[in-house]
């Protein structure tokens, strides 16, 4: 989803973690996507009728980024929303102690039904 969007800010989107060639790169703007919650819900009959699903959003700004980064953090948000997931958290920015990058972490949840 946010792959195909292609944000204007947004370098590379990788799923689960960043390979390994891309990890000292500390120019581009990075989103790492991971999976953090799959849990099945909402039982009848004895099975479950629907998952829980949570995504973790790690975003790395390059050192030299030029990118609002408030106006490219609405916009992943707004891309979730639309497709029906929202935001359960959503610390404010940090700099990574040790690359002295700009980062955002935010978690998205949704809850899909089981066919």
């Amino acid at each position: 989803m946010v792959q195909t969007a292609k944000l204007d800010g947004i370098d590379f989107v990788f799923p689960r973690a960043i390979p390994s060639k891309y990890q000292d790169d500390l120019e581009s703007n990075i989103v790492c996507i991971t999976e953090i919650r799959d849990l099945p819900v909402s039982y009848g009959s004895d099975r479950s009728t629907k998952k829980l699903q949570a995504v973790g959003v790690n975003v790395y700004y390059g050192s030299g980024n030029t990118v609002n980064t408030e106006d490219l953090e609405d916009q992943l948000t707004g891309l979730f929303e639309a497709h029906k997931w929202y935001c359960i958290y959503s610390p404010g920015s940090t700099l990574d102690p040790d690359t002295n990058q700009l980062t955002k972490i935010f978690q998205f949840q949704r809850t899909k039904r089981k066919l």
